[in-house]
């Protein structure tokens, strides 16, 4: 399970993408998930983490699929731990821990889910 603020790495074919290349090679995003997907046929896979990859993908020139969470704000967070506190318990944290872990970084997630939507706005 990947509950909270966990690092992923940009793979090799990420680098050369037009959004992910812009990113830091390793970079911390909110995940909260217990399971991963298989990429799609025909899909590039744009980042990894240890326990899960792909956590990100490109297909074609302008759809992203994503694993984790760039979107999220405090009250989200809050949210998530108030409805799900049994992911919590199972991910061996709190909601404390969670949203001060998080907050911290909100401001980044929000640029590179910026740097997303602008991508794909683009024709």
């Amino acid at each position: 399970m990947e509950l909270g603020p966990k690092l992923i790495t940009v793979t090799q074919e990420g680098q050369g993408d037009r959004v992910f290349s812009n990113f830091p090679k390793t970079f911390e995003v909110f995940q909260w998930h217990g399971e991963g997907f298989d990429l799609p046929e025909g899909a590039v896979s744009l980042a990894s983490s240890d326990l899960y990859s792909p956590q990100a993908f490109r297909f074609g020139r302008r759809v992203y699929g994503l694993l984790f969470h760039l979107e999220l704000e405090a009250k989200g967070i809050e949210a998530l731990c108030r409805e799900c506190p049994d992911a919590v318990h199972h991910g061996g944290t709190t909601p404390e821990l969670l949203l001060s872990a998080g907050s911290k970084i909100l401001s980044r997630w929000h640029e590179w889910v910026d740097r997303l939507i602008a991508h794909m706005s683009v024709n």
